[in-house]
């Protein structure tokens, strides 16, 4: 159905990344996890169209994941990237990737919420917009 290739990618991207980024291979983890989740919200798009909103910001997200990437292999093989590497943007693609994460993490719980309802489960749903509402609290924090 898909939700395992999110689950997947979910634990790839914000569990596994913790790890593999002291290994200076955050980047990769980032990728392959988006990659997952972007096939799982795929196959969950056909069932409940709520998902899309999630899958489409998956994709620039994909975009800062390759700068992270980009980033650790110009570390590991001595690499100048010039003004790709600089404070500014550096800078501007942290900023950006926090609030497309907030934004798809507040879209993922929508997509569940709505196919929640769908079905009639009842719980689950008022869980989802539980979590959405400690999702922005965390985001204002």
């Amino acid at each position: 159905m898909g939700f395992g290739y999110v689950f997947i990618g979910y634990l790839t991207s914000f569990i596994l990344y913790l790890t593999v980024d002291a290994l200076n291979f955050g980047g990769l983890a980032l990728l392959v996890g988006y990659m997952a989740m972007l096939f799982g919200l795929w196959q969950l798009n056909h069932y409940q169209k709520a998902f899309a909103w999630a899958k489409w910001l998956l994709l620039p997200l994909l975009i800062t994941a390759a700068y992270d990437f980009l980033l650790s292999l110009s570390e590991m093989f001595l690499w100048n990237l010039g003004a790709l590497s600089g404070n500014t943007i550096g800078t501007v693609m942290e900023w950006s990737t926090f609030f497309l994460i907030i934004l798809f993490q507040l879209a993922l719980l929508y997509g569940i919420r709505t196919i929640a309802e769908s079905v009639e489960l009842k719980q689950i749903s008022i869980k989802a917009v539980r979590n959405a509402a400690f999702v922005g609290l965390y985001a204002v924090l």
